[in-house]
């Protein structure tokens, strides 16, 4: 396990070193917003050197692992000597308020740190119980990872079955098996371990948007992880969380880039990480497309409110690389149709849309679901969120709270037009996605109510 812990530190540790000698910072940087980025950047770039292995005929061997550390330690190497001999061409560092921290500071830190204690044994507990994560976990991401391990590139045997779901992108499997070949061994920890990263990077996401020198930063970390939902998801071991992370990741940095304002010298720095953490969700799962499409308009909004076409083409840019890869693989690979898209008689996807009773339950159903969402502890919390969101916007006259709510608009609505549009039964499909879908957007909407400002 050792060896494993060194390839998750390999590539996060170089993208950190990358991410400050390239001056890839915005005004929402801090410690632990440049370690969640440095976090998916690094998981989800080694996950194309695996890729790449296997497709073009190698196995995850001892040989695969020593080339992957040393490509890292290469990157990091040169990095670090770019960091301390070319200083002039580095962004400033960004110091936050260096004022002490007062009793009810320490009090909200506190209660944030009992709640991550509590969120925390969580997955401890369900691992104990459940070493190979939930449903998902082994039938659909550690069974791919195993094939990739054992079979190198006969791992696509593993697509023959639809309800492994083929379709979905590869980055959680391909974690998963990367850590494996350094290990040796398939231990069930990694997938866990791998998981719980995913968790602790989103929480330092969310803090850190926030400013962790104030106290509605602490506020909304406990708020994040409070929800049975979120924790659970941390012991999944599935590809919600890590989805959340990326789609939180690239709007936080679209946020520190609008409120620094994009005639700012690091605008176009700030819009390639954000285009690059968006091709990264669609790598995750198959959300991450409308979660890349819905930020596409997003930027060319920003372009055209302020005349700059140079800051959509490099969102776009940075974003195509990994974007072209899962249409790549999708056109190559048998992936099939998605198990919630395969007909099994009865109506068609028109007659589904303008059925109004379907159309009745399924209102029911979500607004029950929208409710209880979070667990018998946290109900209504996404309701309020929600409300928060909105209000906070509506107040607010900065352009950055609306462009990421319109973004979670258009995801949310991507989650109605699937349970809509599918042939599965409705109250099984929605009972069995909901709670997982709308953790996507949980951080963003935790974000974006507490940023509501009080007017004097």
């Amino acid at each position: 396990m050792s060896l494993a812990l060194i390839g998750l530190a390999l590539p996060i540790g170089a993208s950190w070193l990358a991410l400050r000698a390239l001056g890839l910072r915005s005004s929402s940087d801090s410690a632990a917003v440049t370690g969640a980025v440095a976090c998916c950047l690094g998981l989800a770039l080694a996950t194309v050197g695996t890729f790449a292995t296997l497709t073009l005929g190698g196995r995850l061997s001892p040989l695969y692992a020593a080339v992957d550390a040393g490509v890292w330690l290469a990157i990091g190497g040169l990095s670090w000597r770019a960091l301390h001999q070319d200083t002039a061409s580095v962004a400033a560092p960004i110091h936050e308020p260096a004022v002490p921290p007062g009793p009810l500071d320490w009090g909200v830190r506190g209660v944030f740190t009992v709640v991550g204690l509590m969120a925390l044994a969580v997955p401890i507990a369900e691992y104990l119980a459940s070493p190979h994560g939930q449903w998902d976990a082994w039938a659909i991401w550690n069974q791919r990872a195993r094939f990739m391990f054992r079979a190198g590139p006969e791992w696509v045997a593993s697509m023959v079955h639809a309800w492994s779901e083929p379709s979905h992108p590869m980055f959680v499997s391909l974690s998963v098996a990367r850590l494996w070949a350094y290990a040796g061994s398939e231990p069930t920890v990694v997938p866990a371990v791998l998981s719980l990263v995913y968790g602790v990077a989103l929480v330092a996401l969310v803090v850190g948007a926030l400013g962790a020198h104030t106290r509605r930063a602490w506020v909304a970390g406990a708020v994040l992880m409070a929800p049975f939902t979120f924790s659970h998801l941390v012991a999944a071991q599935t590809a919600d969380l890590p989805l959340g992370l990326f789609v939180t990741a690239s709007l936080v940095v679209l946020r520190g880039g609008a409120l620094e304002g994009w005639h700012g010298p690091r605008a176009l720095r700030t819009l390639a990480l954000a285009g690059l953490l968006g091709g990264c969700a669609a790598w995750t799962k198959n959300e991450g497309f409308v979660f890349l499409v819905a930020s596409a308009v997003l930027v060319a909004g920003i372009a055209a409110r302020h005349g700059r076409l140079d800051v959509a083409v490099r969102w776009g840019a940075a974003a195509l690389p990994l974007a072209v890869l899962v249409v790549w693989f999708k056109l190559t690979f048998p992936v099939g149709t998605p198990e919630y898209f395969i007909e099994q008689g009865g109506q068609g996807p028109m007659q589904r849309f303008l059925d109004v009773d379907r159309l009745r339950v399924i209102g029911s159903l979500t607004t029950t679901a929208w409710w209880r969402w979070g667990g018998s502890m946290s109900v209504g919390a996404l309701v309020a969120a929600a409300i928060a969101s909105i209000a906070a916007v509506a107040v607010s006259e900065e352009q950055a709270g609306r462009g990421l709510l319109s973004v979670v608009a258009v995801m949310v609505a991507s989650y109605y037009l699937v349970w809509v549009l599918s042939p599965m039964e409705t109250a099984w499909l929605i009972g069995g996605t909901f709670d997982r879908l709308l953790a996507q957007v949980w951080p963003t909407l935790v974000i974006v109510a507490a940023s509501m400002r009080v007017r004097a």
